[in-house]
Parts: C-alpha cells; structure tokens; sequence
C-alpha cells in the first residue's frame, strides 16, 4: 500500500504533494495544487470537496495578511479551472509540442494564486495593497510578516459601507421574495453564500441582530414543519418533479386532503436543501451498508456514454457499477476529460477506493473495444496496475453476439459509416403507413421453408421456454415472440411486410437470409448469453454450429467465424473453468477435465485473455476438456472453490458441499454488461433534469437506483408494505 502511495504522489509538472501550506508568503498555484491532488489521490475526497477544503486553508493567509478575497464559490471555481488546465497539458503530455506548454504552466504555478475581492483597492489601507501588488509578481516579493497593521480604520471604514449595501440590497430582496423566504439556523443549510441565490434570504451570513430584525417586520407566518422525507424525494426524483414544481404538488395535495398548508415548511429554497442533503445521507447509508456485505466474487462493470454539459459541451460520463451475485451497485459516474482507457481506470480506481472494497474486485465486464480491453493502453490492464494484481476478464457476451449479428448483417446489406442504417431509417418512416394486420408469413417464402423446417420445433421449444422464464427487457421478449411467428407464421419485422413494404427481390432475398440465420442459429445464443457455468461449452457449441451453417450460407458462415475467432474470452483456461459447473456437460467429459487440470500450459508463459487459434476449424473434433489445462485452477484460486470435490466422481458432485458452493458463486457471475448499460439509461435520462452539478447528479442517480430495485411495483399495496419496512 506505502509503494502505492509514493507512485500516485509523483504527480506529472506537480511532483510530491503537500499535505498542508507552509511559509509567510500568499500561496502560489503550485502549492494550491499540491495540497488539492493530496486530497484528490491520497483522501480520495471528491473535487469538489478536495477544492472547498484547499479553499479555506488558502484564506487563512490571506486573512493574516488582511486582504479581502473573493466568495468562497468564486474561489472553488477557479481552483478548478486551474485543475482543467493541468488535465488539458496531461492529456497531450507524450507530445514533443507540448514542451512548450509546460515550461509555461510550470512557470505559471510559481505566480500568485489570487483571491483577491474585485474592491480590494477601496477596502484596505495602503501598505496592504503595496503587499499585494508586490505578491502579484514574479515570485510573490515580501512576506505577510512585513504589513504594517497600525493604521486600519479606513479599511474598516469601507468593510462597514460595503456591509451596509449589502444589507439594503437584503432588505429590497426581502420585499420582492417574501413569499419565499423561511427563516432558519445557519447551520441548517452550511455553506450556502447569501448572495449567490436570490432566493434564499434566511441564510444570511450577517449578525443575528439583522436576522431578527427581519423576522420581527414579515407578517407572514412561517412553516415549522418539514414533510420533505427520503421517500418523498425518491418519489420527486423518479418522477423528475422539480424544486419549484414539488411546491405545487405539495400544496396541491394537502388542499385536495383539506390539511392546513400554514404550518408545513414549503418553499422552492428549503425543499432544494432537503433534496440535496437527503440524497448525500441516503447515499453515505447506502455505502456504509454496503461494507458489511460479502463482496467476495465482486464482478466491475462500466460503459461510457457522451453526454453534453450545463455548458454545451460533450463529456464522457463513466458509470462504473459492482455485481456480486443479487448486490448490484453503482459506484460513481465521473465525468472524464477523454474516453482513453487510462482516464478510464484512474476513475474507476477512484471509484473503488471511495467505496473501500479494492480487495473485493475479482473480475471485469465491459464492451470488447480496445479503449477497454487494448493490450497496453486499455482500462482494464490500466486498472490492473493500479491495483497491482490481475483480473478475470468476463467481457459482455451481448456484446459480443451483437458483434457477430453486425457482421453478418453488413455482409448482406450495405449500410453507411453514420448511426442510422438506412433500410431501418426508411422502415421507421414508413411504419405508420403499414397495416400490421396483414403480414406475410416467413414460412410461405420457399427459401425460408427450405432452409427452416428441419429446425422449427426445436426453435419452438427454445422460445416457450424462454418466454415463460422472465426477460430483463421488453424488446428482449419482442424478440421471441417476432421469431416465434417467423417460423409458425412469422417473420422478423421488415420481412413481416414485405408485401407493404417496398423492397427490391435482392433486398428480399438479403433480408430472409439474415432471418434465417437468427432463428436456426444466432437466437439461442444471444439468450444464453447469461448463463456463466454455461458460457464455456455455449461458445464451442456456437463454432461448431457456425461451421455447419457452411452448408446453408457459407458466406454467413465465413464472416460469423472471423468476427467470433477474434471473442472467443470465455475459452481461455482461466475463464473456461466455469464449465465445471455446467450441469448439462456429461460425467465421462467432466473426468477428462479433470485429468486436463493435470496438464501443462505450452503458453504457461504468456498472460492469455483468450484463446486463439490459427485455423479455427480445426476445434471441430474438441470437446470443452480440450482447453482445460493446469492454468485452469486460477479460477479456483481467485474466487476461493475449495478443489476437493474434484477428487470425487463427477456423478457424485452435486451431493458435495464444496461443489455447491462454486456452483452458486458461477451462477452468479454477470458475463453481461446490461447494469452498466441501466446505469447510463439513467444518467441519460436525469443528468440535466434535477441538478446541473454532476457531483449532485451522481447521488441522484445512485439513490434512485436503490428506489428502483425496492418501489418498482406501483401497486398500493406493494408500495405500502415496502414504505412500512423502511
């Protein structure tokens, strides 16, 4: 952990950090900016919180030196400003151009880090102005020592004036939202500046003696009671009901209940401040019930999604989420400066070490691309060397097949490099003009029937089953239910219409081949997808049904087999151990595998992540026990299987202890990457409804996340019952 923390402390134009600022001088960037990444790399604590925090220990010079500085929220902003300038140079840092640049910024760090209030001039005396105006050159001449104090009364003169516009200006904006103002305690609302909203009167920085007088002369009576609740703020959230509009409801409600409105503390200001400190709590909550769980075979999920910002600008948001077993938690959504991998594990690693649980972490899931499965630069070795251990790879097996079905489908349908591929955009537009009423079978086109028909109660029996099972999505079981008519009185969508729809014989004859190939082969395999224990044997299936397909469409075949030869993670010896846990593999293969866990690796030496082989053909003849090997036991290893059921007969397994544990542990295993995807829905859906803020907007998400998996049946008594056990 000690070599962990020196690594992260050499940090790029920075060099060690501070943990605190010392000497007699007015900080200078540089060591504003150590002290920041102190927080930020060794406390782990937020931006935000790290910039708040730096902010404070920076004013105390200031205020020894007696110069006014800006407001706190002015302050931050700036800090963090400065902080994108740095990430800005990091980006580029491998650059020879970028030289330059550096000697600039490293030039710049040893200036001022000025604070200083706009009327600095008319709010101090002469020698602290001089003071100043020497710090704000070339390195910051004098020391705060140095000031004469003597002589203040015209600086405290013009801090008395300055207090009393302000106080008239709170008068005028008294009278103008009186109808919103609720007097309360400073510390109700801690770190709220009274100038910075309009709105919120009652949390003045100015003495108690203002305050009252103030009280004294409204004649509105002002509510006492507080009803904004966690449950009512995850009902406010969900519904993406905002501050102004929760005041609307609430009135509503409590006149259509003929309840006195009088008492209840109802305003857009305090409601916010609710909103936003029940949301932090709940989320600490959360946290701190999540570290009494086992987190033992602990799954890491992420999926990146560009956003655009209260600003216009395109950002990557990064959910990164932890499965393990039913627990699935969303750790953190940062926003990132790029979607390179490094950028990537930095977050994550942050994520993890704010949750405290980067022991817990066994494996990864993701999307297969190479910014985050790349072989040096990827996120997932990049988070490995931070971690300082390796990881079981468990790329998303959806993603994968949609990989394949892409392929297939480019093969037989040009499409352009932009989003929308064509023949879906025109069949969007003219759903409207489709009678979906009268569609045409798949099984009366005499190619369909030809190549289908030895297959369709096998497919109909696949299909039942699954649509009696429950389906994590809705187009999922559309699916299902679209190949199920395809091959009784089907077919999938756009050929459905076929007569409708206006199409070309060529067109016709791309898209029932495409057809085909999802119902006898690729349907079953993209619903398996799940399945953990049965991945391993899954895949191999998959090839070799792929290299049968030869004989129906050797150009499918062809294309299916390069793109799925390049996938094949779940057939390294590592990950292939899952299949120990298969229940469907027979007895007689399983003691094959187990005499395979005996054999030496030939690639022992290289780090494989996932099986390759030259001619892919050649696994035809293998079975699963084919690619077990001595590395095999790694699995075991990694997650804690005890082995010893190993020595039984295969028979005998389900009746050991041992066994059954494992067997629970790889069922549980998310070898898909759809909690990921949930948590970017949700972040598309409320990253610029509810706050503006992304630190806010991460709380928001995580707390509905939970609201979710507890309120989702709307039914009275079911939501009843669930707010009776809260």
């Amino acid at each position: 952990m000690t070599s962990r923390i020196i690594l992260r402390q050499n940090i790029y134009l920075i060099g060690d950090v501070d943990t605190q600022i010392i000497g007699n001088k007015l900080p200078s960037k540089l060591q504003v900016l150590k002290i920041f990444f102190y927080h930020i790399r060794i406390l782990k604590f937020k931006l935000r919180e790290s910039a708040e925090i730096c902010i404070d220990e920076v004013k105390v010079f200031w205020q020894k030196a007696q110069i006014p500085t800006k407001r706190k929220d002015h302050c931050i902003d700036q800090l963090l400003k400065l902080y994108e300038h740095y990430q800005l140079l990091q980006k580029s840092k491998s650059r020879d151009s970028n030289k330059i640049k550096e000697d600039e910024f490293k030039t710049l760090l040893l200036n001022l880090f000025d604070i200083a209030h706009a009327n600095t001039a008319l709010m101090v005396n002469e020698n602290v102005m001089n003071f100043l105006t020497e710090q704000r050159k070339d390195g910051r001449v004098g020391y705060i020592a140095n000031i004469e104090s003597d002589d203040n009364d015209q600086a405290q003169k013009m801090k008395d004036e300055l207090l009393q516009l302000r106080r008239e200006k709170s008068e005028r904006e008294k009278a103008r939202y009186d109808e919103f103002v609720e007097f309360t305690s400073s510390s109700e609302v801690e770190g709220v500046n009274p100038l910075s909203q309009k709105t919120i009167l009652s949390v003045s920085n100015f003495s108690d003696e203002l305050a009252t007088t103030q009280h004294q002369e409204s004649t509105q009576f002002r509510g006492t009671m507080n009803i904004v609740d966690d449950k009512l703020v995850a009902v406010f959230d969900h519904c993406k009901i905002s501050d102004r509009n929760a005041v609307r409801v609430i009135v509503a409600l409590r006149s259509s209940l003929q309840i006195d409105v009088n008492p209840l503390i109802v305003n857009r200001s305090s409601i916010r401040r609710s909103r936003v400190k029940i949301r932090e709590e709940k989320v600490k909550q959360i946290k701190e019930l999540f570290k009494t769980q086992d987190l033992n075979a602990s799954v890491l999920h992420w999926d990146g999604k560009i956003l655009k910002t209260s600003s216009g600008k395109n950002k990557e948001r990064l959910p990164v989420v932890l499965s393990c077993g039913q627990i699935e938690k969303i750790l953190a959504i940062p926003v990132l400066d790029d979607g390179t991998g490094q950028s990537q594990a930095d977050a994550m690693f942050d994520a993890i070490n704010d949750w405290g649980i980067p022991d817990f972490i066994k494996a990864l899931c993701c999307d297969t691309t190479a910014a985050n499965l790349g072989s040096s630069k990827g996120a997932a070795v990049s988070l490995e060397r931070l971690l300082e251990k390796k990881l079981l790879y468990l790329p998303c097996r959806h993603h994968i097949f949609e990989l394949i079905l892409r392929g297939v489908f480019e093969l037989k349908i040009p499409t352009t490099s932009g989003p929308d591929v064509p023949l879906f955009k025109r069949f969007r537009e003219s759903w409207g003009e489709i009678d979906i009423s009268q569609y045409s079978n798949g099984i009366e086109d005499s190619y369909v029937q030809e190549k289908i028909q030895n297959h369709i109660d096998d497919i109909n029996h696949f299909i039942q089953k699954q649509l009696d099972s429950n389906q994590p999505r809705e187009d999922y079981r559309e699916l299902l239910e679209l190949v199920q008519i395809f091959i009784a009185i089907y077919t999938i969508k756009i050929f459905l219409f076929r007569k409708q729809f206006k199409m070309t014989v060529k067109l016709i004859k791309s898209v029932s081949e495409i057809c085909v190939f999802i119902a006898t082969v690729y349907i079953k395999a993209w619903f398996t997808c799940p399945l953990a224990s049965e991945a391993p044997n899954n895949d191999l299936s998959f090839l070799k049904e792929l290299i049968d397909y030869q004989s129906t469409d050797a150009k499918i075949s062809e294309v299916a087999l390069k793109k799925f030869s390049m996938h094949l993670w779940y057939l390294n010896p590592e990950t292939v151990a899952m299949a120990f846990f298969d229940e469907r593999i027979s007895s007689n293969i399983k003691n094959q595998m187990v005499i395979m866990l005996k054999s030496i690796d030939t690639n022992s030496e290289i780090n494989l992540k996932r099986f390759e082989i030259k001619n892919i053909r050649d696994v035809y003849d293998w079975n699963i026990a084919s690619f077990v090997s001595s590395r095999s036991l790694q699995f075991f290893e990694r997650f804690g299987i005890n082995t010893d059921f190993l020595n039984l007969n295969p028979s005998e397994w389900c009746q050991n202890e041992d066994y059954q544990k494992g067997l629970l542990l790889v069922r549980s295993l998310k070898v898909v990457n759809d909690i990921a995807e949930r948590a970017v829905k949700l972040i598309e859906e409320y990253h610029s409804i509810l706050s503006k803020d992304p630190e806010r907007q991460q709380f928001i998400v995580q707390y509905l996340s939970e609201y979710e998996q507890y309120y989702a049946d709307t039914r009275k008594s079911a939501i009843t019952e669930n707010m009776k056990m809260d």
